[in-house]
């Protein structure tokens, strides 16, 4: 007798899609000699070097790509670059929950022929996105690429990537539950985790300390939202739990050297 399939966990939970949202993506040339100043765009950014050579700082670790590199950023890290060639260059930018953001220790990888391959691929689908065909193709090309870099070699250990898990974890929570100002010790009872094992995976993660990487993402919101959104600072704080607007100025004068009014005058 054949035996009867159970399709009520399939047909009420679905199946997500990894990817959620393609940001974009460009090809970049750069000059040698320039050291512009860029931030990371929310979500997974991956550049894959065609040409050149350029020296970069991620998290306070130091990289140097080279032809057939990849270099992976995530959600608005500050990235200080210097060009030391001519270089050349594919930007992929993308949105997904799925993919777990690759350990400081692990951003700069070594393509290989079919990375490459799909890279090109997608930015020639890309050009023409207004066609729904492209659009579609697009997915297609970043779901294999996105699962073709997860298969390349990895630098770190099983043991320093669960700790990094531990802590994109904690961070996917507090965005979705919008908590801009949590303490260590509100995180360490919502995953019943101990204080050194909160603070050793935001370490592997991120390169530095919980509190201290919050704090550079409630900064960089801030001054979006003064920048784009049309939010007074007033409003601003309020967003972010600043329970005083004069706490939330103070912090924001400290971090970028001057006050969060001078983002609201034109």
């Amino acid at each position: 007798m054949q035996k009867k399939t159970d399709h009520n966990i399939t047909e009420q939970q679905g199946i997500p899609c990894p990817i959620e949202r393609i940001g974009g993506i460009w090809r970049f040339e750069r000059n040698a000699g320039t050291a512009p100043p860029a931030r990371s765009t929310p979500g997974h950014l991956m550049h894959f070097i065609q040409s050149g050579q350029v020296k970069l700082n991620v998290g306070n670790r130091h990289y140097t790509a080279d032809p057939g590199s990849i270099i992976y950023y995530y959600e608005s890290e500050i990235v200080k670059s210097h060009f030391i060639t001519d270089t050349l260059f594919y930007s992929v930018a993308f949105l997904s929950h799925q993919f777990a953001p690759l350990p400081l220790d692990n951003r700069l990888l070594t393509a290989n022929k079919i990375t490459i391959q799909l890279v090109e691929q997608l930015y020639t689908a890309y050009q023409s996105v207004e066609n729904p065909h492209n659009s579609w193709r697009c997915f297609e090309l970043l779901l294999k690429l996105v699962d073709e870099i997860q298969c390349l070699p990895q630098l770190t250990t099983k043991k320093e990537q669960k700790k990094a898990v531990i802590w994109h974890k904690i961070e996917a929570w507090l965005k979705q539950a919008n908590i801009h100002r949590p303490t260590l010790e509100e995180i360490c009872d919502k995953f019943n985790l101990s204080r050194s094992t909160v603070i050793r995976a935001c370490r592997t993660a991120t390169g530095t300390t919980p509190m201290r990487h919050l704090q550079q993402i409630r900064m960089n919101e801030a001054k979006a939202l003064l920048t784009f959104s049309g939010l007074n600072v007033s409003t601003t704080a309020t967003y972010l739990n600043y329970p005083r607007i004069h706490e939330f100025s103070r912090e924001f004068s400290k971090y970028f050297g001057y006050p969060p009014t001078a983002m609201t005058q034109h």
